[in-house]
């Protein structure tokens, strides 16, 4: 805190005070981090909303600015004044990749700014089509079943053969993580079964293929 007082002083040597003035010089920057329970940068999560939760400290506390972006644009922005906790859930989103930060500024007009959090929210379950056995095969000899699953947003993580065999009541999950997605049947026996593929993909949605029914069947026949 500082203060000054001007006096003035007349050829005739009269003399006049002015009042006292009080100011503070401040160039420090305020302190600004994320707290509980802010998204941690990284997370990809299957829901439609973002938490954001920050703590300021300074002495002449002004206002926070927490910035949400999305593709580069800024898709939402809120304003905290004389607050040094600033607590919001962006509701309501749709899927994509977003990132958020937040600016403190205080009376002087210094400003800090946190680090900038990225977070994927995907709600929409893979697209699963199985491609083999076709829908329109019923009897195959050919043990490599294969599918077709894409998810746009998270990416597919686990692509599941779930295998029934009819027969003696066995279901086989067979499981494949890379493209193209595909299992074989070239251990199990010739039989009747009921197939169906599930996707999942990152943030942990999960979707299902139609059924399929087909009878395997290698041997060849018998000509006498």
């Amino acid at each position: 805190l500082t203060s000054f007082s001007n006096q003035l002083r007349t050829v005739a040597n009269n003399q006049s005070n002015t009042s006292v003035t009080n100011f503070t010089i401040d160039t420090k920057k305020p302190g600004i981090i994320f707290v509980d329970p802010t998204d941690s940068s990284g997370y990809l999560v299957s829901r439609r909303d973002i938490l954001v939760n920050t703590s300021s400290s300074d002495i002449n506390n002004n206002y926070t600015i927490i910035n949400l972006y999305r593709a580069g644009i800024i898709n939402n922005t809120l304003w905290f004044n004389s607050s040094t906790s600033s607590y919001n859930n962006f509701s309501t989103l749709d899927d994509g990749i977003y990132y958020f930060n937040a600016t403190a500024y205080d009376l002087a007009g210094n400003k800090n700014t946190t680090g900038t959090n990225v977070i994927i929210l995907d709600m929409t379950p893979p697209v699963v089509t199985v491609v083999n056995p076709a829908f329109h095969m019923n009897y195959i000899r050919n043990t490599t079943m294969t599918a077709n699953v894409t998810d746009a947003t998270a990416g597919v993580m686990e692509v599941a053969f779930e295998v029934h065999d009819k027969g003696t009541g066995l279901t086989y999950n067979l499981t494949d993580f890379t493209y193209p997605y595909s299992a074989n049947l070239v251990t199990m026996p010739d039989s009747r079964y009921n197939i169906t593929v599930r996707g999942s993909d990152y943030a942990g949605n999960n979707n299902y293929s139609d059924n399929r029914n087909f009878v395997l069947d290698r041997v060849p026949p018998t000509i006498r």
